[in-house]
């Protein structure tokens, strides 16, 4: 994803070991998949991203659909009544998945510094607390501050 620069998080971390890049990279991924699943909506980097998702996404949508009912056709001409089924139910699957990430995107925004603020405060939280488990502290899915960011551009979850 990149929305933030690897260079941003490190020293944001204001980790100095080399060795350490691999994880802060990994932390970093993370920590913006959690911030995007959060907003429910796609992220992207500038203007010139958001638009050309924007512009492939009817086609895209289009290529699902008719992936569906080629497939919905070619499970209504299977004999056995599970088979069917488990064809029908992949074909929905698949559906419905694309038909999510179309909505994603047309939902989607550039990132802002807020956005990013947010990045980096997960990524400090997941790169400090590396277990599950902490000893005298509450370990919470984002942290505070960054939900505090994020709520404002969240959609489509009952807010």
């Amino acid at each position: 994803m990149t929305l933030v620069s690897i260079d941003a998080a490190i020293l944001h971390l204001r980790v100095i070991d080399e060795d350490e890049r691999a994880d802060v990279e990994l932390k970093l991924e993370a920590a913006e998949q959690a911030a995007v699943s959060y907003l429910n909506r796609y992220v992207y980097g500038d203007q010139d991203a958001l638009d050309a998702a924007l512009a492939a996404a009817p086609e895209a949508f289009s290529a699902a659909r008719q992936a569906y009912l080629e497939a919905s056709a070619a499970a209504a001409s299977l004999a056995d009544g599970a088979e069917r089924a488990m064809a029908i139910l992949g074909a929905s699957t698949k559906f419905d998945a694309a038909n999510l990430v179309n909505i994603h995107t047309c939902r989607g925004m550039v990132v802002t510094s807020a956005i990013k603020s947010a990045i980096l405060l997960i990524l400090g939280h997941l790169y400090e607390n590396r277990e599950d488990v902490v000893i005298g502290l509450t370990v919470a899915s984002l942290p505070t501050g960054a939900k505090a960011l994020l709520q404002p551009h969240r959609i489509g979850v009952g807010l």
